[in-house]
């Protein structure tokens, strides 16, 4: 099931299925993005049909990951984004805030380390983050889309005495 091939020059009356009976496909394992040589078998010459098979080529391209392959947390092994999709942190002087993303539900189980960049030192509003690279040994299997896999973050300013109220509406 799923195989193609491509018949020509049958007469009128006789049927693919008929003249070439069962076929068998062989092939080498496919271990990731590449090609791969598809021979076929199967019938023989009959009194009215010379047979030729030709190599086939299976090409394995790689996977572009989705926004649904990402899961996001504040940071390496930390909290989960939740369902209002946007990463709140506190100012900490000095300190780098960016959110770090893994990617899920991988085929054949294969890692990947996504590389994120975006990460902001000081308060302020709407920051993005977003994943540009993919690295590890599975890297090559996996692209990114042409639109870029962002979330959006705020580092919000720390109280120095009393409470600061932090808005996103313009002043």
């Amino acid at each position: 099931a799923g195989y193609g091939y491509t018949v020509a020059g049958l007469a009128l009356a006789d049927a693919a299925d008929s003249v070439l009976g069962a076929l068998t496909y062989t092939y080498g394992a496919i271990t990731g993005v590449g090609t791969v040589s598809i021979t076929i078998s199967g019938a023989a010459a009959t009194d009215n049909y010379t047979i030729t098979y030709k190599t086939g080529t299976l090409t394995v391209t790689p996977y572009t990951l989705r926004a649904e392959d990402v899961q996001w947390y504040d940071k390496a092994g930390g909290t989960l984004l939740g369902g209002g999709g946007k990463f709140e942190y506190t100012y900490i002087p000095g300190t780098m805030q960016q959110p770090y993303a893994e990617a899920r539900a991988l085929i054949n189980g294969e890692r990947v380390t996504l590389i994120v960049s975006g990460g902001k030192i000081n308060a302020g509003y709407g920051y993005e983050a977003e994943i540009v690279g993919i690295s590890g040994v599975s890297a090559s299997n996996y692209a990114l889309p042409v639109t870029g896999i962002k979330v959006v973050f705020d580092i919000l300013p720390s109280p120095l005495a009393g409470k600061i109220v932090w808005s996103s509406e313009p002043i």
